[in-house]
């Protein structure tokens, strides 16, 4: 009997069994891969170069922001004010930010003493170790040529570096979201919770930098892991539940802590109406930087209103200013809060508006401030960008979806954008999504929707600052190497992708080329070095493409490709140079040659006072008397003969010496040295004396910190004796208080400018952005 012959088993289907077909496998990309020596050399090089960005002359010419400076100052004084991130030595009101960033520069200034180097330093470190980890989180999923491409984007991103540079603390903040992808990726890999758990930790960290702005990367986070762990869909939200619940309870940590303190025993939350840290969080930090409301209080829009009107010539309130000064005859005359930013006010002297011709003396045209003239039509200088930059407070443009591709915005971030856009494309094209199991689509998610939802932001968001966009660099620099590395290999295949390269080459080039036409003097010499090597480089391409036996040719491709790589790099790497070559130390840092807002940097607001001169030597020569000053190593301010104290913009910031020894001279025990409307008048004198002073209204002079009936409380006890308004009796960003100030000048006896002020500055300069307006001493001497 003939048996039956057995079947052979049938195979399983390879297409559906493996999550990589043979040829779509990563590995394809990277056959060739650096040897040890040259990727570690290539890395070295890198690196120095992110070194020398970050540190070379780093505090040469000062602390940056005044504001967070003082902070740091104070908190040093006591572990009350290091908790409570303490504003001034008095504890009487907070920074207007979560304390980690802070402490970490409390910690080195601890270390190496309180000087600018000290203060900087956390954050030049996080630039830095930034450059690396980026390097090795693109390098794990692409491959060595896209991690040194990513990381030599970053490293010469042109707001990262000044930010870097700066005691702003958004350079910290980015190294701990690097921090949280990393640990996001082994979550993907593994499924395991504890990476998960690790990234929400990172995350809420970062919360406890920034607030609000931490949590931009939670959707690619997110997303990340619910597509790419190897779990059920079930226990992959479950896990991402539980992450959810340890990110709030770290977020919210210390912010529930200072809000359970009674109000009596620690400072009043800056920036707040409410003089809540959550509060705080979610509404001046968060929802508000969207719709774009600055400073919370009366007039807090009115005020950018204005400031157009003085722009542009117009006072639409000209008439009500002159009929409510138009009684005041006496010498206790109450500063008109109507007068801020009004084009002609003299609030010093309570007289009506001027003529155009006249200058304006709320622009502080004296002394060292050069030409801040109050011409109507004229913008005063360091205020260009607030209209140059096309709508949008800060000089962060009109929004919309081109915003990031135009001046101001563009010359901060947008260089290899175009770039990084195509090679988005190129990667979500490669094959059908398989994320769980494909460590490219899994990179293709992180840093996907990381530069897509920070993107999305920037471009509708009301009110930010333009460093703010560093938050936004790592992912266009892992996404221009990726995307380099994939279009390099998708252009020596078959198929409509292989066009991608060149044309990404000439994209990212025309829109170089539309940011540099807006800094004409710069566009002489680097539109040839851009347009020349980019347009031959892609006119190579495309002929190959068209011609089989050309594209084979990688000994004459690779060459091309990188001589026109260079090219696209030079134009950052210059805007990037620009301020470390300068030593420029600004308030609100922006890279380039045009500072649009420079933030009170170079240009930076009259109101800080302006000198000239080797701004570096003078700081140096003055160093000695201010750590002497700020330690109160001899009992007496130990100010400069010419108040000259450094400042946020790389400029020595005139301090009215005579002010300074008047007030200590006559003290008589207050607590407070002065009070003044706003910090920003507070900054320097905390600087030069570390002293208490009060700061009525806060960061903007608009917070609710005190009624005139608590005031009265305070001068009752000794706390404060002597008050210094300015002109407009207003901070920059809030309403004013006039009720304050009505108290203030009927309880108060105005003091003889003579008895405080300094020949060489003035009376007004007292510093950060209050400073606007004639000011005006006054003393209580009794009721």
């Amino acid at each position: 009997m003939m048996g039956i012959p057995t079947p052979a088993p049938t195979p399983a289907l390879p297409e559906i069994e493996q999550p990589l077909a043979p040829d779509t496998t990563p590995t394809s990309r990277t056959k060739w891969d650096w040897p040890p020596l040259w990727r570690r050399l290539a890395l070295a090089v890198i690196a120095l170069l992110s070194v020398f960005l970050n540190f070379y002359q780093l505090g040469a010419n000062g602390f940056g922001n005044l504001y967070y400076a003082a902070g740091v100052r104070s908190m040093l004084d006591n572990w009350h004010n290091f908790f409570f991130v303490s504003f001034d030595p008095g504890g009487f009101v907070t920074i207007d930010k979560p304390p980690l960033g802070f402490w970490l520069q409390v910690a080195s200034a601890k270390i190496f003493g309180f000087t600018p180097f000290s203060i900087l330093l956390p954050q030049a470190l996080a630039g830095v170790l930034s450059v690396l980890l980026l390097y090795h989180l693109v390098r794990r999923h692409f491959g060595t040529t896209a991690g040194l491409l990513a990381a030599l984007a970053l490293a010469i991103s042109p707001i990262s570096v000044v930010t870097n540079r700066n005691n702003t603390i958004d350079s910290t903040l980015v190294f701990v979201m690097l921090l949280g992808a990393w640990a996001v990726m082994r979550a993907a890999e593994t499924g395991k919770l504890r990476w998960l758990l690790l990234c929400a930790l990172c995350i809420g960290l970062g919360f406890n930098i920034k607030m609000l702005e931490a949590y931009l990367v939670v959707p690619a986070y997110g997303l990340l892991y619910l597509l790419a762990a190897p779990r059920s869909i079930w226990v992959r939200i479950g896990h991402l539940a539980l992450a959810l619940v340890v990110l709030v309870a770290v977020s919210f940590s210390w912010a529930l802590a200072v809000d359970l303190t009674p109000a009596s025993a620690r400072p009043y939350v800056g920036s707040s109406q409410d003089n809540s840290e959550i509060s705080l969080a979610l509404g001046y930090n968060g929802i508000e930087r969207l719709l774009g409301h600055f400073g919370f209080g009366p007039g807090a829009r009115g005020n950018f209103s204005a400031f157009d009107r003085r722009i542009n010539g117009t006072n639409s309130s000209s008439s009500s200013s002159a009929n409510n000064n138009s009684g005041n005859n006496g010498t206790n005359t109450t500063p008109p809060a109507s007068n801020y930013f009004q084009p002609g006010s003299n609030a010093s002297s309570g007289s009506a508006p001027a003529t155009e011709a006249s200058t304006t003396p709320g622009y502080n045209s004296g002394p060292g401030n050069g030409n801040a003239a109050g011409t109507p039509g004229q913008v005063p200088e360091g205020f260009q960008g607030v209209r140059n930059g096309g709508g949008g407070m800060f000089g962060t443009g009109t929004p919309g979806p081109f915003r990031l591709f135009n001046e101001p915005l563009g010359g901060q971030i947008v260089w290899l954008l175009p770039m990084a856009l195509l090679g988005l494309v190129a990667v979500a094209w490669q094959r059908r999504p398989r994320f769980r199991g494909d460590p490219e689509q899994q990179g293709l998610a992180l840093w996907g929707v990381w530069l897509l939802t920070t993107a999305v932001f920037f471009s509708v968001a009301g009110f930010f600052h333009q460093y703010y966009l560093t938050t936004m660099a790592p992912a266009v620099a892992a996404l221009f190497g990726i995307g380099v590395v994939v279009m390099w290999h998708d252009y020596r295949r078959h198929g409509w992708r292989g066009w991608l390269l060149p044309l990404a080459l000439l994209l990212t080039a025309l829109e170089q080329l539309h940011i540099i036409t807006s800094n004409p003097a710069w566009g002489t010499w680097l539109i040839p070095l851009i347009a020349v090597p980019c347009a031959l480089a892609a006119l190579v391409l495309f002929m190959a493409r068209l011609v089989p036996f050309l594209r084979e040719r990688a000994q004459v491709l690779v060459p091309t490709l990188v001589v026109a790589l260079i090219a696209l790099q030079l134009t950052p790497a210059v805007w990037s140079f620009i301020p470390v070559l300068r030593g420029e130390a600004a308030s609100l840092p922006t890279a380039g040659p045009g500072n649009q807002f420079g933030g009170l940097g170079a240009g930076g607001f009259p109101a800080f006072g302006r000198g000239n001169g080797d701004y570096a030597a003078r700081f140096r020569s003055y160093f000695g008397n201010f750590e002497r000053a700020a330690n109160r190593q001899d009992g007496s301010s130990a100010l400069p003969a010419n108040g000259q104290l450094p400042n946020g913009g790389g400029e020595g910031m005139t301090v009215n010496t005579a002010l300074i020894n008047y007030l200590e001279a006559h003290r008589n025990g207050a607590k407070y040295l002065v009070a003044v409307m706003s910090a920003n008048e507070a900054d320097s004198i905390i600087l030069a004396t570390n002293q208490p002073v009060m700061a009525m209204g806060g960061f903007s002079g608009s917070d609710p910190i005190l009624t005139p009936a608590k005031l009265a409380q305070l001068v009752e006890s000794g706390q404060v004796r002597f008050f210094l308004i300015n002109g407009s009796g207003r901070g920059f960003g809030g309403g004013g208080q006039s009720d304050l100030i009505s108290w203030i000048t009927q309880h108060c006896k105005q003091v003889p400018s003579s008895a405080w002020e300094s020949s060489s500055t003035g009376s007004t300069s007292t510093g950060g952005f209050g400073g606007f307006g004639g000011a005006q001493l006054y003393e209580y001497t009794g009721s």
